[in-house]
């Protein structure tokens, strides 16, 4: 049967590509200015934050900031690209089994 080795790539697309997105977006926030170490000097995050002053807890800027430094905001990064790379992968996935049920390939 077919549909083990169609399920086993999927897995195998969704880890590849979760992670390949993962690393981009963390790779945007820390050129952004949003580090470890805090907010990078003359960047971005820099400018924003001079623009904003005191900077209120849970802000979209605060969030980025935990993001850039591995805080809960980076768990919640990671956890939503690999849901959303995952559920669109198996829409794909069902819309090309339910097309070859369709069309009489694996009924």
């Amino acid at each position: 049967m077919v549909f083990p080795i169609i399920v086993a790539i999927g897995a195998g697309v969704v880890a590849c590509l979760a992670a390949v997105l993962v690393k981009i977006c963390f790779f945007v926030i820390a050129k952004l200015g949003f580090l470890a170490s805090g907010v990078a000097a003359n960047s971005f995050a820099a400018w924003l934050h001079a623009q904003l002053g005191i900077v209120a807890a849970g802000s979209c800027f605060a969030f980025l900031q935990s993001a850039g430094a591995g805080g809960a905001a980076a768990g919640i990064i990671k956890g939503v690209i690999t849901k959303l790379v995952a559920y669109l992968v198996g829409g794909l996935g069902a819309w090309v089994a339910g097309s070859a049920a369709w069309a009489g390939y694996g009924a």
